[in-house]
């Protein structure tokens, strides 16, 4: 759709619709679906708006996509950079080590998209047997071992929005002083996305933490 189509279309009728491809794939198709047979509450949208919906989704699932906010989010290492820094800005939360980082960063990954329902990192999570990881994290601050991170290589400064600023705060702030391994047994829980995901693989290598499990548990954990 170019430019001077979308502005024929009614501005609430696209809006309504296109924010919702932040949703997962079935859940667009849902929504596409509730739209055009009007079983939805939601203000009745165009058809060339609706079929703009439909060849989004066709495209992606053609391309393998599960979730349509895998491209949003930040890089990673940027983020894990701008927790150790949040961190160690306090005397009471600094000497972070790479499992406390890994998880820390999880942590805030799974709050914003529980809270925001948007993810804060980029690249998908995985269920390895020690918890969530993200990979390419791991590898780059390894060989810390048990030593504080002093810094994260490959890492560039990343600017936040006041909501991801505020949510990154709140995780250094709560569990910024546990240690890597309660930060760890915090994440082993039972009914937490890492326990599903690596019950459901029965311990498969490289399992992905699916997005929409881990702002399902967020969300239900923020609403107590």
């Amino acid at each position: 759709m170019n430019g001077k189509r979308a502005v024929a279309l009614d501005k609430q009728c696209l809006y309504c619709v296109s924010t919702h491809l932040t949703l997962s794939l079935p859940r667009t198709a849902a929504l596409v679906k509730m739209v055009r047979f009007g079983t939805s509450n939601a203000r009745p949208c165009l058809d060339e708006c609706v079929a703009f919906v439909c060849s989004t989704v066709g495209r992606a699932w053609e391309a393998g996509m599960n979730d349509t906010r895998e491209n949003m989010g930040y890089p990673v290492l940027d983020v894990a950079q701008k927790v150790l820094d949040v961190c160690n800005s306090n005397e009471d939360t600094k000497s972070v080590t790479p499992m406390q980082l890994l998880k820390l960063v999880y942590l805030c990954h799974g709050w914003t998209l529980g809270l925001l329902g948007r993810p804060l990192v980029r690249e998908p999570v995985q269920a390895w047997r020690y918890g969530p990881v993200f990979p390419e994290l791991y590898h780059a601050i390894k060989d810390y071992r048990h030593s504080p991170v002093p810094t994260v290589p490959g890492a560039h400064p990343i600017d936040l929005d006041s909501s991801e600023e505020s949510i990154i705060e709140q995780v250094c702030s709560g569990y910024g002083k546990w240690t890597g391994i309660q930060l760890s047994q915090l994440t082993h829980r039972r009914g937490s996305p890492w326990y599903v995901t690596w019950n459901e693989s029965r311990g498969a290598r490289n399992a992905e933490i699916s997005s929409d499990l881990i702002e399902d548990h967020y969300r239900a954990l923020a609403k107590g």
